[in-house]
């Protein structure tokens, strides 16, 4: 029986790990499909099969020479922030058949490869061996085998811990810099706060053969939510991080119930962390997405770059604050509209606070008074500076400053990629609790996670205000790490 022990950090000199990592993250080929002869298949727990879309490099289309049919591959070790290292000799493999009339067993030999005979059919997969975590494919998921020997690898952690998972799907085009950008940060983020990190893409072979899970389709939030779900169980893994916009990774969007009690659909990103599904984000868990338009990722580099800097330096700061409301630095005369004669004092508020608050009305691309005069829009974006002081913005006060735009840019995206450490908006026109007003400032300041602090602030407003706040709750978005705290 292998070793579960979650407390265990991995450590890795930087330079292995990103060689390793730039070594070992190429691109996995597609699948043959269904209806193609020897085409591998995993079912979706529905019971529904489904081709999975990618698979190990090593994969080959043409079946062995031998008549036959079975399964090939290799076992290997792999680090938390997706690097595969050495192969495992001796690791006992079973495959038992769907309707357990079939149980068969192979041992991976010196070089860590396996090959067994198998008839055609479907079969759960499970793997042991003493100095690694036990392997299985999660219940209701099963390997296909047809006619032919098909390849199927195996990754091993010498500890599945981790307490931050980096998730994204094939969809996302990772641009240069993503995989140094995600090894560096996991590197810091063990360095400096003593968490274990790993990068997921959650619809690959790789996540089935790392965690007996898969999300069969990349553009179902649900199928995504209930690997999310499999691999936390997994990992004890507490803090999430979306890689990439809408397209690569979809936004769920849940009917809530509100103030007037007539359920809204509510788009939010922490749909993802309410697996019992009753609308309120389940405890210990929190969840902040890095956005980007379309499926790409420059924007994501550069937040993870964001996000590496500040934890290296202790945190963000929180000293110099700024509000933009009715009663502060009013609009006009500050702000952007035609009428504003403190303007490039407005700018030089922004590019030298660490706090900057906006409240007043709002839209996905800007924030506006009663009159609807620009407080600040994205058309400004190169106004100001905040890459010197990486401020957290909150904008949960203005309706739907939270939503992202799939082909345009948004508030959310511009302020990361200018180099916010977090914006945090909401995605209708609920309004916020009093609850989360009043708490998560105050946790924040007292150097609380930034996720801690916001996703405790909206869970205990549903639970002890009762399902009325469901909606104003759901409604909040973190875009930016969650685990960044005040230094």
């Amino acid at each position: 029986m292998a070793c579960s022990t979650y407390g265990y950090r991995l450590r890795l000199s930087a330079t292995a790990v990103l060689l390793a990592t730039l070594a070992c993250n190429a691109p996995l080929n597609p699948l043959p499909s269904a209806d193609q002869p020897g085409a591998s298949a995993v079912l979706s727990p529905s019971g529904s099969p489904t081709v999975a879309s990618r698979r190990s490099p090593a994969a080959a289309d043409t079946p062995a020479p031998e008549e036959g049919s079975g399964v090939r591959g290799t076992a290997s070790e792999k680090s938390a922030i997706a690097a595969v290292g050495r192969t495992i000799p001796g690791l006992e493999i079973t495959f038992v058949s769907q309707d357990g009339t079939v149980a068969r067993a192979v041992t991976t030999d010196e070089r860590g490869s396996y090959e067994l005979v198998l008839d055609a059919g479907s079969y759960h997969v499970s793997a042991a061996h003493p100095d690694y975590d036990d392997y299985a494919t999660a219940p209701g998921y099963w390997l296909t085998i047809a006619e032919g020997y098909r390849d199927f690898d195996l990754y091993l952690m010498p500890s599945r811990s981790a307490d931050v998972l980096l998730i994204t799907t094939s969809l996302l085009q990772q641009t240069s810099g993503f995989e140094l950008a995600i090894a560096q940060y996991a590197l810091v983020l063990a360095d400096t706060e003593d968490l274990a990190a790993a990068y997921v893409e959650v619809d690959s072979l790789e996540c089935l053969g790392t965690y007996g899970v898969q999300a069969p389709d990349a553009a179902s939030w649900e199928e995504i939510r209930r690997a999310l779900e499999a691999i936390i169980g997994m990992t004890r893994a507490t803090y999430v991080v979306i890689l990439g916009g809408q397209p690569a990774v979809p936004r769920p969007r849940v009917d809530a119930c509100c103030l007037d009690e007539t359920p809204i659909p509510v788009p939010s990103d922490a749909w993802y962390v309410d697996f019992d599904g009753d609308q309120i984000v389940d405890e210990g868990l929190s969840v902040g997405r890095l956005p980007d338009l379309l499926y790409g990722s420059e924007t994501v580099v550069a937040a993870l770059q964001t996000a590496t800097g500040l934890h290296e330096a202790g945190g963000y700061t929180l000293e110099a604050q700024v509000r933009f409301t009715l009663n502060d630095y009013t609009t006009p005369p500050y702000g952007v509209c035609d009428s504003c004669t403190m303007q490039e004092e407005f700018f030089e508020l922004m590019s030298t606070s660490d706090y900057i608050f906006f409240a007043g009305h709002g839209g996905p691309s800007g924030f506006y008074n009663n009159s609807y005069e620009p407080i600040f829009t994205i058309s400004y974006m190169d106004s100001v500076d905040l890459r010197t002081h990486h401020p957290v913005i909150i904008g949960y006060y203005s309706c739907n400053t939270g939503v992202l735009l799939d082909e345009s840019p948004s508030l959310a995206y511009e302020f990361l990629r200018a180099g916010s450490a977090a914006f945090v908006a909401r995605t209708t026109t609920e309004g916020v609790p009093t609850d989360v007003a009043d708490d998560f400032p105050e946790d924040l300041a007292a150097g609380e996670r930034i996720g801690d602090a916001l996703f405790t602030a909206m869970r205990e407003t549903v639970v002890e205000r009762g399902e009325a706040f469901q909606a104003a709750a759901g409604h909040l978005c973190l875009y930016g790490d969650p685990t960044l705290s005040s230094r």
